[in-house]
Order: structure tokens, then sequence, then C-alpha cells
């Protein structure tokens, strides 16, 4: 994806979806907790749609430039019962001691290195120890692991290639993993899929219907979800993570509040912004649920 193309879209985008909806809601410019939050229910291909990014990047020279993240901190819902559901399920704050996060990493060759780092850099940030699960080449990791691992934890982050992943078969594959989940995760709250190229296969060719991680973290119960919409830099995971992750626990005293997980990522985005990285770097990073 070519910046140019990018920024051309996501000013379509605010000119003729976002500008006008937030005219009508009569929203103001805020800034960090002060943002109100705001719940995209989108369906089939548009769900992939940038909403969340768009902005007038090509103002004229002089003219203020206007960004979604400006006026609202954005969530996508697959339903409007993800919300009511999180809302009468408890609990939305894990205290440092109720804390029991899966990490795991699969660098494949050297292909995706940041993986490593990023799971290592998210273990040091959080307060409680993590199960930190790494599988290089595939000659260590096996959906068994991870799976025995899954029942016992609350939160879950997995640092990989997804479209790579899926091609090799019986080995950690995330989609096999999670379809041999059968119910739900009781205590599942919080995921971070860091998964370049987490793109479901219907988005390529209408044929198909959608499958990718996050979708299949939905459905084991996580009610928070960050994820990758399209591909990304590998070295932008260990940035965004770590930025992310410091937000969250400082906010929580070293826990996780499941309202400020989206403003974690929206600060997380605008310091990949502000270091002057591309558009198409920033942009896939989304949050999903509450």
């Amino acid at each position: 994806m070519s910046d140019q193309w990018a920024l051309d879209t996501l000013h379509n985008l605010w000119l003729y979806v976002i500008e006008p909806i937030f005219l009508s809601l009569k929203l103001l410019k805020s800034s960090g907790a002060n943002r109100p939050r705001l719940f995209w229910r989108t369906a089939g291909f548009e769900h992939y749609i940038p909403l969340h990014a768009a902005g007038n990047f090509k103002a004229p020279d002089g003219q203020e430039i206007h960004t979604c993240s400006d006026y609202v901190v954005s969530s996508y819902i697959p339903s409007f019962a993800t919300v009511s559901q999180t809302l009468t399920k408890a609990p939305r704050l894990l205290h440092p001691e109720e804390l029991k996060m899966l990490l795991v990493a699969r660098e494949t060759s050297g292909f995706l290195p940041s993986t490593t780092t990023e799971v290592r850099t998210v273990s040091d940030i959080l307060a409680p120890p993590c199960s930190v699960l790494f599988d290089t080449d595939h000659t260590e990791l096996s959906a068994e692991d991870v799976l025995g691992s899954l029942s016992r934890i609350n939160c879950f982050h997995i640092a990989c290639h997804s479209q790579e992943s899926r091609s090799i078969p019986n080995h950690y594959n995330p989609s096999t993993l999670a379809k041999t989940v059968k119910s739900e995760l009781p205590a599942a709250t919080f995921a971070f899929v860091s998964m370049c190229g987490d793109t479901p296969a219907y988005l390529l060719n209408r044929m198909y219907s959608p499958h990718n991680m996050a979708s299949y973290a939905l459905k084991m119960g996580f009610r928070s979800l960050v994820t990758v919409q399209w591909e990304m830099k590998d070295d932008d995971g260990p940035v965004i993570a770590t930025n992310f992750y410091r937000y969250l626990t400082e906010k929580a005293g070293g826990g996780i509040n499941l309202d400020d997980v989206p403003y974690a990522l929206d600060e997380a985005i605008q310091a990949l912004r502000a270091s002057g990285a591309e558009s198409w770097r920033w942009l896939p990073f989304i949050h999903i649920g509450y």
C-alpha cells in the first residue's frame, strides 16, 4: 500500500463519511481521555475500511488538519450485543495480582525477528509473572502447548505472521488453534493479536467466510481485542506494544482496565505517527469489542 493511496483514501473517508457524522453529532475536538468513545458497527467488506484513521490529510496549506482521533476514540464491534455483554460481565478491571497473561511469539528463520523482541518487551513492562512461549522455526511450540496455557489465563498476546502460519500444516497454526477451542474460555478478558497480514480470506475472495485470528479470539470469549487489519511493518510491533502497555498499566496501577484499552492503543498510534511513520504503517492497528 503506497502512502499517497492511503492518504487519498483516508481523506475521502473524512469528507464523505466521518465529517458528516461528526457534524450531525455536534462533536468538538478534544484530547486524551476527554474524548468520547465511538463504536463503529459495520458488516462484511466494510468492516475493514479504516474509519478510525480518516482525516483531511490533503487540506490546503494553512488549513487545519482534522482527524477522527481528534474527536473520538474508535472501536469496532461485530454486534451491538458485544458492548452490552461486556458491561454485564465482570470484571472490566484486572488488578496486577489478578493478571494471568500468556505471551506467544513465533519467528520463522529470522523473517519476523521483532516478534520475539515485542514479546520480551511486553513481559518486562507487565508487573505480574507472564507465561512466555517462543516458537522458532516450528521446533518447540505446538497447538497443544498453547491450548494448555489458554485455559489458565485471562489475557493473551500473540505476535507472528498470519498468512505464513496458515500455510504450514501439523505445527502451531493460529487458525487451527482457534478452531480447536470448542467453547468460550471462562476467564478470557483481553487479547492483543499482533499478526502481520491477519486479513480474512473473504476480503481477498468473497467466496470465503471470515476466519482470521481476531474473529476466533472473540469466539473464545475475549471481550476487548487489539489487532492488525492489514500488513504491518515488523519493526512497528514492539513500538506499538511498548507504548500501549506502558499507558495501560500506568492508568491501572500495573493492571489492565478494559475502559483504558482503546485510549492506550490511540496513544501508541499517535506516538508512531509523531515519529514520522507513513500512514500505511499506523492505520492498520484497530480495537475491536468493548
